[in-house]
């Protein structure tokens, strides 16, 4: 459960610098989980329409889908990867 969950319209409804969101991993075959890790998330970068915000790219390295989650919600995929540690 999120207390504060920021994508409720009465919280601001998107994510903003500092929040947490988390990589869920994937299952090895021996049933272990292997990935699953939190970060924060970065600043909102925008281009006309397209709004994306920056993550550290380290924390999906071991995952074939990269879908960033918000608590239980599937908010983003990963896109695209700068050379640096910078995900967005």
């Amino acid at each position: 459960m999120i207390l504060n969950n920021y994508l409720l319209e009465a919280n601001g409804g998107a994510l903003r610098p500092g929040v947490v969101v988390q990589c869920k991993g994937h299952l090895a075959p021996g049933g272990d989980r292997v990935g699953a890790m939190l970060c924060n998330a970065g600043v909102e970068v925008t281009d006309g329409a397209d709004v994306r915000f920056t993550t550290a790219r380290h924390c999906w390295e071991s995952e074939v889908e990269k879908v960033v989650y918000y608590g239980d919600t599937a908010v983003a995929k990963i896109e695209e990867r700068r050379d640096d540690d910078i995900t967005w």
